[in-house]
């Protein structure tokens, strides 16, 4: 390679590296975007609470004695999730994980590979999809060693909706903290069995009778499931966003560091050039 080429490509590593050290900076959108129900339930109090703790306080006004603790402590925690946040996806901002964000924009429909994972972070925004909602209330129950699960929808297909099943008392019982439901802690049993569902989403304020006829029809073909008992939680996805979080803040050392060592060993051949012209 002649010392142009070799010119040429040192310039454009050190101009990959400067942009990719600039990429985290760049005015381009990203972070949460709110979707929106209609008829969602919000609380300014209950919204001001930016940790699992602070929810945790927040249960015990929420609670109606019905003569069992836990089942009574389960269904006033939903309702505190419920009244945190509103429908929409909590992503990493684009300074956060740029890559992520990237990806986003050619990634698959109705997914976010850039949507908060961790409860701990989700809890700081008021904006959560129906599956990080989900994973905010399976900490808070794990937190108070309450048994819990996934509730799976549409076995085999793309789910339409995330929720929780968890069995405070013995009975496995269905908790959505997301799509409003009217009724908490329903045993799963009876939502399966019989029209239940039909009764607990009647928000007509965003016409969630819609919803309740879906899941009924789910829960008759036996599309409605209890999965992943005391699960991990995504794993894969928080190790996909470990990664590109930190490649976003680090990527441009690759092309600096390449840079560096093409412009050190150019130098040394241009001394070893010089001494055998002296010695000559």
């Amino acid at each position: 390679m002649n010392l142009n080429a070799n010119k040429l490509l040192i310039w454009l590593l050190g101009a990959a590296a400067f942009i990719l050290l600039l990429m985290p900076f760049l005015p381009v959108e990203g972070g949460s975007v709110a979707t929106g129900l209609i008829g969602d339930k919000f609380d300014k109090e209950i919204g001001r609470l930016d940790t699992l703790d602070g929810i945790e306080k927040a249960v015990p006004k929420y609670i109606k004695d019905t003569g069992n603790p836990d089942r009574d402590y389960a269904r006033a925690l939903a309702e505190v999730v419920q009244l945190h946040t509103i429908h929409g996806i909590s992503r990493q901002s684009w300074r956060e994980n740029w890559i992520a964000n990237l990806i986003d924009k050619f990634g698959i429909p109705n997914s976010s590979f850039s949507g908060r994972m961790r409860p701990e972070d989700l809890i700081k925004d008021n904006i959560a999809y129906c599956s990080q909602v989900s994973l905010i209330l399976q900490e808070l129950f794990r937190r108070k060693g309450i048994e819990y699960a996934t509730v799976r929808f549409n076995v085999g297909g793309p789910p339409p909706h995330s929720a929780v099943a968890a069995r405070p008392d013995g009975v496995w019982r269905y908790y959505d903290a997301s799509y409003e439901a009217v009724e908490q802690g329903v045993p799963f049993r009876q939502l399966i069995e019989t029209d239940r569902f039909l009764s607990i989403y009647q928000d007509k304020s965003w016409d969630s009778n819609k919803i309740g006829k879906e899941f009924y029809d789910l829960a008759k073909q036996g599309k409605i499931k209890i999965i992943d008992i005391n699960g991990r939680g995504p794993y894969r996805g928080l190790l996909f966003q470990d990664i590109t979080k930190f490649l976003s803040n680090y990527i441009w050392l690759f092309p600096f560091t390449l840079m560096m060592a093409m412009v050190f060993f150019s130098r040394r051949v241009a001394s070893r050039k010089v001494r055998k012209s002296f010695l000559r």
